[in-house]
């Protein structure tokens, strides 16, 4: 097929309405996206407010939580254009749409790969760890991760808004990704969730080999081990999804098909993407006790029973009633929750 046979997707439909399975895709995305701010706001609330997610990792994964909701703010930026009148925009226009959300999106990849490497220095060297300020530890693993999120966008400036500025697109996060400097991004894109993957490999073996003899040492390594599981699920996860568009697109190049057909795959794509993005949350509350916990105790009302105390505790919206041992006290109106 020549090139004269095989209409762009800008030439393909600037006068015809998109299909209903591409608006169906966008649709899909766009609910992706509304799901990934609920549920890293709701990650970010809990860790503020809960006293048990105090540690560095909590707070880093806060922050990957917030990178990854704003990241996916992108697909709605491109159901609006696709679902306005004008359906294309300019390139540079898009690039300043998109701005925020590609700097989140090369935040988050960093974001993982920080969490990662505190990990791994708490397991294998846990000392020194601990004598550490925490604020300046996690404060400069955040500023490293905003040092490559300035650099990508320094790169990107360029071919948005000087080589083809006037380039119609329907304004994905892709469409600012143009030529060797694109492909050089994702490349390092690849590069962070394989180094990611990496750390944990480390981690696991070195949480399987070795046995910590001191106290601060032990605190550490519990803690790991605690919340590794789902760490590791999650960055396999998100893994899978980076790992399966860059497959994909490799693959998408390789094969007969018109430039439409690959700008739909490139969008069905992006679905794999969002599903990976939103599941931080869902598996630190299905795989972590204290995010189990901490989720529990901010967004529901329940009955918990301590054996120890000998009195059930039974939370209600409006008031607080204490039940000790056979006999109940009924408080009105507390203004504290327990």
């Amino acid at each position: 097929m020549n090139s004269t046979e095989d209409p762009s997707f800008y030439d393909a439909f600037k006068d015809a309405d998109f299909p209903i399975g591409f608006i169906v895709i966008c649709i899909i995305r766009l609910m992706l996206a509304i799901l990934g701010l609920i549920f890293s706001g709701a990650l970010i609330f809990v860790t503020f407010r809960s006293r048990r997610l105090r540690s560095r990792c909590n707070a880093l994964l806060a922050f990957d939580a917030a990178c990854a909701g704003i990241a996916f703010v992108c697909n709605i930026v491109t159901f609006a254009v696709v679902c306005s009148g004008q359906k294309f925009i300019k390139l540079r226009q898009c690039f300043w749409l998109q701005f925020v959300p590609t700097i989140f999106m090369n935040l988050l990849l960093n974001a993982m790969l920080a969490v990662g490497i505190e990990r791994l220095f708490s397991v294998v060297v846990p000392f020194w760890v601990n004598a550490l300020n925490s604020t300046l530890y996690v404060g400069t693993l955040i500023l490293l991760c905003f040092a490559y999120a300035v650099y990508a966008m320094i790169r990107l400036y360029p071919i948005s808004l000087i080589e083809t500025p006037d380039m119609p697109v329907a304004c994905t996060m892709n469409d600012l990704y143009q030529g060797e400097v694109g492909t050089a991004l994702f490349g390092n894109c690849m590069l962070f969730t394989g180094l990611t993957i990496l750390c944990y490999a480390i981690i696991w073996a070195t949480l399987c080999f070795k046995k910590a003899n001191q106290n601060t040492a032990l605190i550490q390594i519990d803690y790991t081990k605690r919340i590794f599981k789902c760490l590791l699920v999650n960055v396999i996860s998100v893994s899978t999804g980076y790992f399966l568009n860059a497959g994909f697109l490799i693959l998408l190049t390789r094969l007969s098909l018109s430039q439409v057909q690959i700008v739909f795959g490139i969008y069905i794509l992006g679905i794999f993407t969002g599903i990976s993005g939103i599941g931080t949350a869902p598996t630190l509350y299905i795989f972590s006790l204290d995010y189990r916990k901490a989720f529990n105790e901010n967004f529901r009302s329940a009955d918990v029973v301590d054996p120890k105390a000998g009195h059930a505790v039974a939370t209600a919206q409006n008031g607080v009633q204490n039940v000790r041992r056979d006999r109940i006290v009924p408080v009105q109106m507390a203004s504290t929750y327990i």
